[in-house]
């Protein structure tokens, strides 16, 4: 007797012995009552095995209020700057000399350089006449991928003061900045800040670094909180590339999964995918929901998804069951569930509405305005 059945209390080595045996004889029945067995239409496969379990339901509920339309992702109330929405309109003021809104760090929705940008997964581009973007369109991009006509040049000055401070340098719209803690503090001290400039110039890109040094205006900077320092009077040192720490330099990732730092001309590509894809709320959760998509392609049983925007269109013309809720929202992603890559009953086959899908995300504009119903929203999914 091995060491684990002599720790068996006797009535259990009973009746695993009885059940052994019992086993046996199953295995052994005679032919006649196995043929039995099989007439009788009996499965050699367990039931759960035969079971086709029903695909999973998903249902996206998409913010669409006008909070959705603007290009900041602070930590301040609602996410706005000093109650601004849009970056690229604070060149004329003051606030553009605020560093932090050009930050990725402080700004959640601005130009992150160590990230790499795309343009939506399989964006329409014959129905909205967008191309990849390439060398040929620079310095010239698009305020929203879906409107031709709606174009800004890059390459045009940010800072457009009457007075600005002295010695500011040729700052295009396609720039960024970044901290890079070179004493490991985890503090943003004096000339650990940085600014990026890409610009487009006579068919090239010129990339320029400068380090923002608040003492080399002059003045005393002790203890200055550089979160909320404003650029002054030759403040921003322009340093060679050589010398510039590797850590300030942008790199990602490249189809190979291999660190890439990229040219500058690369980068005000990546740039302008990120303008033109990315920098407003709105981009980025539509971009979202089609990539969360693209990965529920690959899932075998296959699920359904919806989509329901939280304001629907104030014409009340719309399918779908939208209501004439007077939001103001122009339009409206709201749909039932739809398969993705799900088996239909019946012979219905395998079916994928995905495409369908992306064309309501794609369609989707959230322009200001609209007000957020989310306990609204979520109790229309709930009843549905």
């Amino acid at each position: 007797m091995t060491g684990w059945q002599e720790n068996m209390p006797s009535n259990f080595r009973g009746t695993l012995a009885c059940l052994c045996a019992f086993l046996l004889v199953c295995c052994l029945a005679a032919p006649e009552a196995r043929s039995a067995i099989e007439a009788a239409g009996l499965s050699n496969n367990p039931m759960e095995l035969a079971k086709k379990a029903a695909p999973s339901n998903i249902m996206f509920i998409i913010d669409n209020s006008g909070s959705m339309d603007a290009e900041f992702a602070t930590d301040e109330m609602w996410g706005y700057f000093s109650g601004n929405r849009y970056p690229f309109a604070l060149g004329s003021s003051d606030l553009g000399l605020l560093w932090r809104a050009r930050y990725s760090g402080a700004n959640r929705m601005y130009y992150n350089p160590n990230q790499r940008y795309r343009m939506w997964p399989h964006f329409d581009t014959p129905n909205h006449n967008q191309e990849l973007i390439t060398r040929a369109q620079l310095p010239y991009v698009r305020n929203d991928p879906r409107d031709a006509t709606a174009t800004w040049d890059l390459s045009q000055p940010f800072h457009t003061l009457a007075s600005p401070p002295k010695g500011l340098p040729d700052i295009p719209r396609s720039h960024y900045y970044l901290w890079y803690d070179a004493n490991g503090n985890g503090k943003i001290d004096d000339r650990e800040v940085w600014l990026v400039t890409l610009k487009w110039r006579g068919g090239a890109v010129e990339r320029h670094y400068f380090n923002f040094d608040k003492g080399n205006d002059g003045m005393v900077t002790a203890n200055a909180d550089m979160l909320a320092a404003k650029i002054g009077d030759n403040e921003l040192v322009e340093v060679a590339e050589a010398n510039v720490p590797a850590g300030v330099k942008p790199h990602w990732r490249d189809d190979l999964g291999l660190e890439h730092t990229p040219t500058p001309e690369e980068e005000l590509l990546n740039f302008a995918n990120w303008y033109t894809y990315h920098r407003k709320r709105s981009f980025a959760a539509i971009n979202a929901i089609s990539e969360a998509l693209e990965s529920l392609q690959g899932n075998a049983a296959g699920v359904r998804v919806g989509l329901y925007t939280i304001n629907g269109v104030n014409d009340g013309s719309v399918n779908d069951g939208s209501v004439n809720d007077g939001s103001g929202a122009t339009t409206e992603a709201r749909t039932g569930l739809h398969p993705i890559k799900a088996r239909q009953p019946g012979a219905g086959g395998i079916q994928d509405d995905t495409p369908l899908l992306r064309r309501l995300l794609y369609n989707l504009r959230m322009p200001p305005g609209p007000p957020t119903p989310l306990p609204e929203a979520f109790q229309a999914v709930a009843r549905y």
